[in-house]
């Protein structure tokens, strides 16, 4: 039977935590299952026929080869001595700050130059150079936040293995207990049977349409599950391969840098760029507009009246002249400025992501791509398994138990009255009903006449 099956199963370790139905490895209490089953069938007239189909409901809706992995808590990310610093994010800034004194410096160079080739190459370079200054930090608290993350998940990871191998003992523990259930439930049923079989003749005299149904085609349907499950079972463990369903970032520290921080930072150093090439088109945009085309028809009707009189100080005095504002005069050290702020604004964003809570977010998501791979492929080794024995087979084996009920109790009261016209018959062992037939048999046929009257 079936409990062979699951002592062969039972030599995997079990795990407390197994996903099941109504939590642990428990499955649903006997009360919870019965008083389900008898709202939901009120011809269970016992209560081990209650047990009995509730156990086949509950196995119909649950048994699945499915597991759950646990998510992180922020609780769970015991934070390094770096990210617990409280002047973290100041340490942070020493090396952005130095690049954005150097750059200032820079900046008054190509202003003191005026040459072209600096002035346009500049901006880019600045932004490129103050970008640069932030990663070492960035990366140390990248690295600081998830070191803690790669540790908890390579407990997970044998958690998850284990899981993967309880699956095989949750569907023989299905399995066994619903078939202890039926056997509780046919037991009752097989005494009343073996005793109308006894008297039939007599049962038929009340009722010709007396159908005495037979419990073997069930139990003979549970040995084929056994069988069919041991069968399905066979290399399953070899269809979940845990090193590549890791979603990528979780394989390891540099496959983590890879395909999160990598591209982090680069679309960080992206938004800076667009930045500063939006300021640089505002800028050439700004040195053709016609306010600047005006100023140079001021300085032509202005030197037109003075003859050669004409001075830049006198220039500069006109409204509107052709004098570079703050801005324009200064444009590099505003760029500067500019890049600075932006990068200061990308630590500020590291250190949000880098908090448990955002981690312990970030990995849940991955973990969830996990649990969802790890089921796919049980589903694709055992899930039709799964659906011919608890779904397709429990299901016929409820339509059948449920048939074998209408017909136990058409005969119930016919079997009743035929007790109460033998004295103790109510009460007789099965050894000693089997010898009543003869008996009535050689009292000849009006003896079940009077079992027929009413």
């Amino acid at each position: 039977n079936s409990s062979t099956c699951c002592k062969m199963a039972a030599g995997y370790q079990a795990v407390p935590d197994v996903e099941q139905p109504e939590g642990g490895d428990a499955l649903p209490l006997t009360d919870v299952i019965v008083a389900k089953a008898q709202a939901k069938y009120p011809e269970a007239g016992t209560k081990v026929e209650a047990v009995f189909l509730g156990r086949l409901d509950d196995a119909i809706d649950n048994a699945q080869p499915k597991i759950s992995i646990p998510r992180i808590t922020a609780e769970q990310l015991k934070p390094s001595t770096e990210i617990k610093d409280d002047k973290a994010f100041l340490k942070a800034l020493q090396l952005p700050t130095a690049a954005f004194v150097v750059m200032v410096v820079s900046a008054l160079v190509v202003i003191l130059t005026e040459n072209p080739l600096a002035q346009a190459i500049y901006p880019y370079f600045a932004c490129v150079v103050t970008f640069a200054s932030s990663i070492p930090d960035i990366r140390k608290r990248f690295l600081a936040a998830v070191a803690p993350v790669f540790n908890e998940f390579s407990v997970m990871k044998e958690k998850v293995e284990k899981r993967v191998e309880e699956v095989s003992i949750k569907g023989f523990k299905y399995l066994n207990i619903t078939e202890t259930a039926m056997n509780d439930a046919i037991a009752p049923i097989k005494d009343k049977l073996e005793f109308a079989t006894t008297m039939e003749t007599a049962l038929r005299q009340i009722d010709p349409t007396i159908d005495i149904p037979d419990t073997t085609d069930i139990e003979e349907t549970f040995n084929g599950f056994e069988d069919q499950l041991k069968t399905g079972f066979q290399g399953m463990e070899d269809a979940v391969d845990l090193s590549r369903d890791l979603p990528e970032p979780l394989k390891s520290i540099e496959k983590y840098q890879l395909y999160v921080m990598a591209p982090f930072l680069a679309v960080m150093l992206v938004l800076q760029l667009w930045g500063v090439y939006v300021t640089t088109s505002h800028r050439e945009l700004n040195e053709v507009s016609p306010v600047n085309n005006a100023s140079e028809g001021v300085r032509f009707l202005v030197g037109s009246i003075d003859g050669n009189n004409v001075t830049t100080s006198s220039v500069a005095n006109v409204p509107g002249g052709d004098v570079d504002d703050w801005s324009s005069q200064w444009f590099e050290i505003l760029i500067a400025v500019q890049t600075y702020v932006s990068t200061v604004l990308q630590i500020t964003v590291a250190f949000l992501m880098t908090q448990a809570k955002v981690m312990a977010a970030l990995i849940n998501v991955q973990i969830g791509v996990l649990e969802s791979r790890v089921n796919k492929e049980l589903r694709d080794a055992v899930g039709d398994v799964f659906d011919d024995i608890f779904k397709k087979g429990f299901g016929m084996v409820k339509k059948k138990f449920l048939d074998l009920v209408h017909k136990i109790d058409k005969i119930e009261g016919p079997i009743n009255e035929i007790k109460s016209k033998i004295p103790g018959g109510g009460n007789l062992p099965s050894s000693l009903v089997s010898k009543i037939p003869s008996s009535i048999t050689s009292a000849g046929s009006s003896f079940f006449g009077k079992f027929g009257k009413s």
